[in-house]
């Protein structure tokens, strides 16, 4: 499921199972973006699974820094009807953070670029587990990308992945930008039975929280039967995760990235278009008082996501942005006009119940996957809308 979509679902049927009636809401598909562009990468005929290993750290006020390693569930596959189709996929709500969501839309947008192809051929499907955020996965994902979309050997990769321990932010241009508490990340790696580390350049030297010293990335590697390579750009993170060189050196077009950062401004302002006109149709009814919170909110993400987008760098965080807001701004629409319906004293419970099912019916399609939540939620008997929303 969507990051945008969990919330919003779950406040739609309970309120229309409170008021006795119910469905569910799927995405409208955005209109196609067709860039042009030169092929040289691979066209996926079927989907590619991976399963990456990526390191983490967390700084603690109260005891040790810590490291470890978590896995997520990669899937490219053949974009068919070429819509922007990058997807984060949550076992709890929330879980996937802003900048991690981010991170993976750059890498998306970098690998398609680096093999010459249109982020707009391919599906990326990113399946977490628990709650993730940060830059540092960034230099994996697109490494484990380019491998794909350059067709190399898909056994060959998840070997490698086995083997090869990553850390590395990205920059737009798919140069490595550097991240912190790489020797705790060197350590979960080497726990991780990884032989070989790598790592962003500048960073041979590490501070560590825990020693409070200067620790050399080499020497640790070493003394943990460890190799180390480092990464400038992502053309080094290829290299270091497939232990071979990439077909071709050259940076990343940055007019074949500004354009696929256009198109995702684009779909993301789809997102606020939508949220501007879920607000104004909302204004039509007055608000109810347990959505003002959420009304605000959706405005400091439109806000956010207006800002994130006039420049290229942050267009992924603006696109997520965007997403929120529209999706905030719809709940509070939808929620709205559904109370206004539930509460009017004049409807007779005939005329109530069959304004509810238009109302969904005209917003919402039905959607089989969602039908045992809804009757889970109906056989719950919420003790009222506010209560359950």
């Amino acid at each position: 499921m969507r990051r945008s979509s969990h919330w919003m679902y779950a406040a739609l049927v309970v309120i229309a199972a409170s008021c006795g009636r119910g469905s569910h809401h799927t995405e409208e598909a955005a209109a196609p973006v067709k860039p042009e562009v030169t092929i040289h990468g691979t066209e996926l005929r079927t989907a590619i699974n991976l399963e990456p290993d990526f390191l983490y750290a967390r700084p603690s006020d109260n005891g040790p820094a810590t490291g470890g390693v978590t896995s997520a569930r990669v899937r490219l596959s053949p974009n068919s009807d070429r819509l922007f189709d990058v997807a984060i996929i949550e076992d709890c709500i929330n879980c996937a953070g802003k900048l991690w969501q981010a991170t993976v839309r750059t890498a998306a947008a970098l690998s398609a670029a680096a093999v010459g192809r249109s982020l707009f051929d391919y599906e990326f499907k990113i399946a977490v587990r628990g709650r993730v955020d940060g830059p540092s996965a960034g230099a994996l994902l697109a490494a484990s990308f380019m491998a794909v979309l350059l067709g190399d050997d898909p056994a060959l990769i998840h070997a490698r992945l086995k083997k090869v321990g990553m850390t590395g932010g990205l920059n737009p241009d798919g140069t490595i930008a550097p991240v912190g508490l790489i020797h705790q990340k060197l350590l979960a790696a080497a726990s991780a039975g990884k032989e070989v580390f790598c790592y962003p350049y500048g960073q041979s030297s590490a501070y560590d929280p825990n020693s409070k010293r200067l620790m050399d990335v080499e020497d640790s590697a070493t003394r943990q039967h460890m190799k180390v390579e480092v990464m400038g750009d992502i053309y080094d993170a290829y290299s270091c995760l497939m232990g071979k060189p990439f077909p071709s050196t050259a940076a990343v077009d940055p007019k074949q990235m500004d354009h696929h950062f256009a198109g995702m401004r684009v779909v993301a302002q789809r997102w606020l278009d939508g949220a501007t006109q879920a607000d104004q149709d909302a204004r039509k009814y007055p608000l109810v008082a347990f959505l003002a919170d959420a009304a605000k909110g959706a405005v400091a993400s439109y806000e956010r996501a207006d800002a994130h987008l006039q420049q290229s760098p942050t267009i992924p965080l603006g696109y997520l942005e965007a997403q929120i807001a529209g999706t905030q701004f719809e709940v509070v629409r939808l929620v709205t006009r559904l109370w206004g319906v539930c509460a009017d004293p004049k409807l007779p419970p005939v005329r109530r119940d069959a304004l509810i099912l238009e109302l969904l019916v005209r917003e919402l399609d039905v959607k089989k996957a969602w039908d045992g939540f809804y009757q889970e939620l109906v056989a719950g008997q919420p003790r009222s809308v506010e209560d359950a929303v």
